[in-house]
């Protein structure tokens, strides 16, 4: 039980961002039970690097999807990557389609995977449509494909399909499906007849991200499915922040917003408009100040908002005490250098560093604690 009070102690200190990402979408104190509930079942989440775990706690909040494993939206899952055991996010395919037909983009989304046997035609381009009409008797046990398509009332169908060698592909990069023994049987790609269409099914629904327009998906459903590829088809860690957007391997990878400002191609070329105009300053925007790497030499100082943004992301993402503090330590100069609105912002930013540094200690001092007792 000593891990799960490490977790525990964990989402309490990570308790106000899971707040502020749910929204509202579901009680606070709900996520958190789900996720506890969730390690508690498996002895590979209890083993995980407990920084994956709040990592998945905020995807999920993000998202407002419930970790419940039971409703097919969101999971947390084990996976050994790079020496250590990790959770990563994995959305269900009807998690896909919660995030699609929420307010704001109201897509349908509905796919399967398609039978040898079964009645199939489609066309892409101009005029798209899917015909599918499964095989009541002598349907074949081999796939052949799979297909996706998000309608709207305001827009033509969007449609995704992929072949067998696409998915089978898919497949041999997933890193649940490439694990070996025990391990390999909690994928539900190496379950023939339940997981592996289901999970074909999936794939052409996150297909559909690729080809939805900006203007009308949802960004959670479009971050999700970024995630997604980037841990089944690059082997890569990756969670969501509110902020940030998708973070693979702790680098962000925001979704990119529509500007409405955005001025028309008749206004473009218009012999009476400034060109100067297109590329003038937007006092709200950030300066190039804000956009420098964090410690990098000679880069312009970032603003003490932008300072203590970028420490909230490292210390979500981190997994290391020593790490943690030999960052901090290389920032000084950079600090002394920032034009602190006041004091007290400065001293909130070192409390949060050192608040984490705290928690990292204490964690790793009940690991070393607990490999002690087992060697005895």
């Amino acid at each position: 039980m000593g891990e799960l009070s490490v977790i525990e102690r964990g989402l309490k200190m990570v308790e106000p961002q899971l707040h502020r990402a749910l929204g509202g979408a579901m009680p606070t104190p709900r996520l958190m039970q789900l996720v506890l509930t969730a390690c508690e079942r498996s002895d590979k989440l209890m083993a995980a690097v407990p920084q994956t775990i709040f990592n998945c706690a905020i995807t999920a909040a993000t998202l407002g999807l419930e970790p419940d494993g039971v409703t097919g939206q969101f999971f947390l899952l084990p996976f050994e990557m790079k020496g250590r055991m990790i959770a990563q996010s994995c959305i269900g395919f009807k998690g896909y389609n919660t995030l699609a037909a929420r307010k704001g983009s109201e897509l349908t989304i509905t796919g399967e995977a398609v039978y040898e046997g079964d009645e199939f035609d489609y066309r892409l381009g101009t005029q798209a449509f899917v015909h599918h009409k499964p095989a009541l008797k002598n349907r074949g046990d081999r796939i052949i494909a799979a297909w996706a398509q998000a309608e709207s009332f305001h827009r033509p169908p969007i449609i995704s399909v992929i072949s067998i060698d696409e998915i089978n592909a898919v497949k041999e990069k997933s890193p649940g499906a490439k694990a070996r023994g025990a391990n390999s049987a909690f994928s539900p790609w190496n379950d023939p007849k339940i997981g592996f269409p289901a999970m074909a099914s999936k794939t052409a629904k996150r297909r559909l991200s690729r080809s939805t327009p900006m203007i009308t998906a949802a960004p959670q459903f479009m971050m999700a499915a970024r995630m997604e590829e980037a841990h089944e088809e690059q082997e890569r860690s990756s969670w969501i922040e509110p902020d940030r957007g998708v973070v693979i391997e702790g680098q962000a990878s925001p979704i990119p917003q529509r500007n409405t400002d955005q001025p028309t191609a008749r206004e473009l070329t218009s012999p009476q408009r400034n060109p100067a105009q297109s590329f003038a300053a937007d006092p709200a925007a950030p300066s190039s100040a804000s956009i420098s790497a964090p410690g990098a030499a000679g880069a312009p100082i970032p603003s003490a908002e932008e300072y203590e943004r970028r420490w909230d992301g490292i210390i979500q993402a981190a997994t290391s005490s020593v790490m943690l503090r030999a960052t901090w330590d290389l920032q000084q100069e950079q600090r002394d250098a920032i034009a602190w609105p006041s004091q007290d912002d400065r001293k909130r930013v070192t409390r949060k560093v050192s608040a984490a540094l705290k928690f990292l200690e204490q964690c790793e001092q009940e690991k070393r604690a607990a490999e002690q007792e087992d060697a005895r």
